[in-house]
């Protein structure tokens, strides 16, 4: 009876880090970016953070959310396959804001079974 039980928990455990392993993956280039110093006269700035799918079912990007109406976001809706990429445009415009040392997250949600990501931006707005 141990046996039976030993070998069942062995079983379960391959299975769940096999079930891991499969589905879509998002993986950053990079998960934040520095403008340094950013004049508000000049208007938006922005940056493009590529992402990788490593996984092995196509990657939908759903959304993603900030957490500043100074921020937004680009990304296309379409399905990432396995081995390519994609591109999060993430654009901050300093005039919406006093001059000011910034740090602004963007939460991306896809269909990773590992959940939601985050990604940065941050630097110093000035006049």
């Amino acid at each position: 009876m141990r046996r039976i039980l030993l070998v069942l928990a062995a079983v379960f455990c391959v299975a769940t880090v096999l079930a891991q392993s499969e589905g879509a993956k998002l993986s950053f280039e990079r998960e934040s970016h520095d403008f340094g110093r950013v004049l508000r006269s000049e208007g938006d700035v922005s940056v493009d953070f590529l992402f990788t799918n490593e996984g092995t079912a196509p990657l939908v990007v759903k959304k993603a959310t900030t957490t500043c109406s100074c921020t937004s976001v680009e990304f296309s809706k379409k399905p990432v396959m396995p081995g390519k990429q994609g591109t999060i445009r993430i654009i901050y415009s300093p005039n919406k804001l006093p001059a000011e040392t910034f740090h602004k997250a963007i939460k991306v949600f896809t269909n990773d079974p590992r959940g939601m990501q985050i990604i940065t931006i941050h630097g110093e707005s000035t006049d």
